[in-house]
């Protein structure tokens, strides 16, 4: 296996088996598309978020996060009848499970079809007709003419699929769909110490090749400047780790904001 190091901009440099440290590089955005349309076809209804958050082979691990986001992350939140909810990143509806039943509206959005498809189904069944679920990626809805406005919107796990300067595209566009008084909630993997970026890099534990960047804090919270811009202030901020989360991995983490205004 071949290795190479060197040094940019102070940073240690290690690139390994598709494994990179440090650098900013893109990734194959049409590769995570299609590596979430077929994960949507692995969805079980015995454990059906294993497949979506990637934990196929450690199911507790699941359970682990669902428990700690239910009880630490959702009452910060406050849903009530009166929350118009934007659910970027739905997935099949992790979310959406608890928040359709007590919102005034909730509206998912996800760039695998399949995904999108999963959703409908398991939601077809459902006697509320206050939601809707369509395929769409977070940077098509910033860059299209939404006249919908929301108070609540939730940024699942997504940024990491998308390359830096489309995050910036995003975010920065993102305030024109919020009502004055709004609530941002935003959990996204990340690295611990510097960037890692997995390009085409085959995983054992998904069977497949997985394209995705592990960003530091402090990246993220420059991404987030735009909505400091405009009046919202961090009111939560932890990593996975420190809500006493297990992380697999010592070089990566997860990490938790709560934006409001």
């Amino acid at each position: 296996m071949n290795t190479v190091i060197y040094i940019w901009k102070g940073l240690v440099i290690i690139m390994s088996n598709n494994r990179i440290y440090g650098e900013m590089i893109d990734i194959d955005t049409n590769n995570v598309q299609d590596f979430y349309d077929k994960r949507a076809e692995k969805v079980n209804e015995s454990n059906p978020y294993s497949a979506v958050l990637l934990s196929d082979h450690s199911p507790e691990l699941i359970e682990e996060q669902i428990k700690i986001e239910k009880e630490t992350i959702f009452p910060l939140l406050n849903i009530n009848n009166e929350s118009r909810v934007l659910d970027i990143g739905c997935g099949i509806g992790r979310w959406a499970e608890e928040i359709i039943p007590i919102c005034d509206y909730y509206y998912g959005i996800d760039f695998s079809q399949n995904m999108v498809n999963t959703a409908k189904q398991r939601f077809s069944h459902s006697n509320k007709i206050n939601y809707k679920f369509e395929r769409m990626s977070f940077q098509e809805l910033t860059s299209t003419k939404q006249t919908e406005k929301f108070n609540r919107v939730i940024i699942s796990g997504i940024l990491v699929y998308i390359c830096d300067n489309d995050i910036k595209e995003c975010i920065k566009n993102l305030p024109v769909l919020l009502d004055d008084k709004c609530v941002v909630f935003i959990w996204e993997p990340c690295g611990v110490g510097q960037r890692l970026t997995l390009k085409n890099f085959y995983s054992d534990s998904l069977n497949d090749e997985y394209n995705v960047i592990y960003r530091t804090r402090d990246e993220y919270d420059k991404f987030f400047n735009p909505l400091a811009d405009v009046g919202f202030k961090v009111t939560f901020n932890e990593y996975y780790s420190s809500l006493g989360g297990t992380v697999t991995y010592t070089d990566t983490d997860k990490i938790y904001y709560v934006w409001e205004r």
